[in-house]
């Protein structure tokens, strides 16, 4: 029996082995695609929470007479607004304020992560912004 009558050659094989090595790399791609877009929209989710509790806890602070925002801090969150914020939504990320307008009493700048994930808030007089980044750390330098 010589190779042609035995149906099988290397390569038909190799091809074989090619298609399905494709196939699973698409496969995996659209796997992390739709993966990575779900867990987008959680964490957009969870970030707006955040944004409608402080916006609540602003509220009360107004008619206290004090204001959310300190920007002496790193979160930018006055003292008690974040166990505040806690008590009413239920959330893992961690935010700040970036930017703050007293006047107005409006978050003009608010910043989400969650794992991976961190959205971004902006607002403006003429529009309003939420930005949803996939993150990843390439290098992590400590002391």
């Amino acid at each position: 029996m010589n190779r042609k009558e035995s149906g099988i050659s290397f390569g038909r094989i190799l091809k074989i082995l090619l298609i399905i090595m494709g196939v699973l790399i698409i496969c995996t791609a659209v796997f992390f695609w739709f993966y990575i877009h779900k867990n987008a929209k959680l964490a957009l989710r969870d970030a707006k929470n955040v944004y409608m509790a402080l916006n609540s806890v602003e509220i009360e602070y107004y008619a206290q007479g004090k204001s959310i925002y300190d920007p002496k801090k790193y979160n930018g969150l006055a003292d008690g607004v974040l166990k505040k914020v806690q008590d009413l939504v239920e959330n893992e990320g961690t935010f700040r304020i970036l930017s703050y307008d007293e006047k107005s009493h409006q978050i003009l700048v608010l910043q989400y992560r969650l794992g991976y994930y961190q959205i971004n808030y902006y607002y403006s007089p003429t529009e309003t912004v939420w930005e949803v980044n996939y993150m990843f750390n390439v290098y992590r330098f400590e002391d």
